[in-house]
């Protein structure tokens, strides 16, 4: 971490991500209950991340060597199965756990993932699709529900009717 100067001038202030690993408390308290919902968002992190490349690459924001090693690791993570993503909670959430996997795997390109996006937005995506699809089934099971009740509810329309009066 560097340090600098406050604005008061009272001392060193301390910028930067920590080089220390997080406690383990926090590893366990936190980051592992993030990082048990990974299989949930990992399709849409997946999306977003592809999108906001595309979309950089697209309006020439990010260099095309950069957007080429993204789009290689994101559809490799497209392509793997979350249990099978190293989503580590050693590593910090979700987020911090897919970024050190793409530094690892592509060094700097990695950087430019975060171009213009505030830090939760592909969580926020993820999230939304899974809700989106979530409710799309939900009403497909409704629907198929009120199919094969229907009849049934013709059928003994009749059923009991000198017993409700």
């Amino acid at each position: 971490m560097g340090e600098h100067r406050n604005d008061q001038g009272r001392g060193p202030r301390l910028v930067g991500p920590s080089s220390e690993a997080p406690a383990e408390e926090l590893i366990d308290a936190g980051f592992a209950w993030e990082i048990a919902d990974a299989p949930l968002l990992h399709h849409g992190l997946n999306l977003a991340d592809l999108g906001h490349v595309l979309d950089l690459r697209s309006r020439e924001l990010i260099p095309e060597q950069a957007a080429a090693d993204l789009l290689r690791v994101l559809l490799d993570a497209y392509d793997t199965d979350p249990a099978d993503f190293p989503y580590e909670a050693a590593s910090g959430e979700v987020y911090n756990s897919r970024e050190r996997h793409f530094v690892e795997r592509i060094g700097d390109s990695a950087g430019w993932l975060h171009a213009g996006r505030p830090r939760r937005e592909a969580a926020r995506v993820a999230l939304r699709l899974l809700l989106r699809s979530q409710t799309a089934r939900l009403i497909e099971v409704g629907a198929d529900f009120a199919s094969a009740a229907a009849p049934v509810a013709a059928d003994h329309a009749e059923t009991l009717k000198g017993y409700l009066l």
